[in-house]
């Protein structure tokens, strides 16, 4: 994630998180999945769990999945990177620094509109439409964290209420994608989590790895001298650098 494109703030109607209602695409009728895209200025990320999850009872870690619930969690989707839009054409481009799927060779942009304060988003180079309702509360206030000390990628956005945490994998995909066995489990090794903030921290509603959902996680924020900021997750203090902050009320 180090070679991060400049890019212009996106329109103020644009930031908050949204819950996508339709995906519509050649031989797709999507309106079960639940899918939450998260968009502060420059930075997104974006979660998606299909419908049809196996039962995850008693699971508490990868380790613990049989194969079935393995093939499964690959069927997921997510990722996080930085966004572009063109003012005049409003062609969005969703830049992916890092994506939970093996990664494509086609772009992720779309022409967006607004239709009675949905979001309608019309792909370019595949043909899909998808509607997007913002969320209550979302659109003031937002902060994008990135990890200094992970040896993977990792951030943690916020839009007003809502926080989404993204720990990429360590293991790649090869030609292949996917693989299978140990080597699948490996690639499976990334969170995406979102949820609600409260006074302790935030507490998981969504995420790639089901048996988090629920759970409360702690979270301190202690500034540094240079600038950087101590984030203290469930007790494992790092250094993170701050790559946005915009304080409710301001624009």
């Amino acid at each position: 994630m180090n070679d991060i494109p400049v890019t212009r703030p996106m329109p103020d109607a644009y930031r908050g998180v949204w819950r996508r209602s339709l995906l519509s695409a050649p031989g797709v009728h999507d309106t079960t999945s639940t899918v939450l895209w998260m968009q502060a200025s420059r930075w997104h990320a974006d979660i998606r769990i299909p419908e049809g999850r196996p039962d995850f009872s008693g699971v508490q870690s990868l380790a613990a999945c049989d194969d079935n619930q393995l093939r499964w969690l690959a069927t997921q989707q997510g990722f996080a990177g930085v966004t572009t839009f063109d003012r005049q054409t409003t062609e969005t481009c969703w830049l992916r620094q890092v994506d939970f799927q093996p990664p494509s060779a086609i772009p992720d942009a779309g022409h967006a509109s607004f239709e009675n304060g949905m979001l309608v988003e019309t792909g370019i180079h595949v043909d899909y439409v998808e509607h997007w309702h913002l969320q209550p509360a979302t659109q003031e206030g937002f902060s994008v964290f990135r990890s200094l000390d992970s040896a993977v990628p990792r951030l943690l956005l916020t839009a007003g209420p809502m926080v989404m945490h993204v720990r990429a994998r360590s293991v790649g995909f090869g030609p292949e994608g996917w693989g299978d066995g140990e080597q699948l489990r490996q690639q499976l090794d990334f969170e995406i989590s979102c949820g609600l903030r409260n006074a302790a921290g935030w507490q998981i509603s969504h995420s790639t790895f089901p048996w988090r959902e629920g759970q409360q996680v702690a979270l301190q924020l202690t500034e540094r001298e240079d600038g950087s900021v101590q984030l203290t997750i469930d007790g494992e203090s790092s250094r993170w650098e701050v790559i946005e902050w915009t304080p409710p009320g301001v624009r």
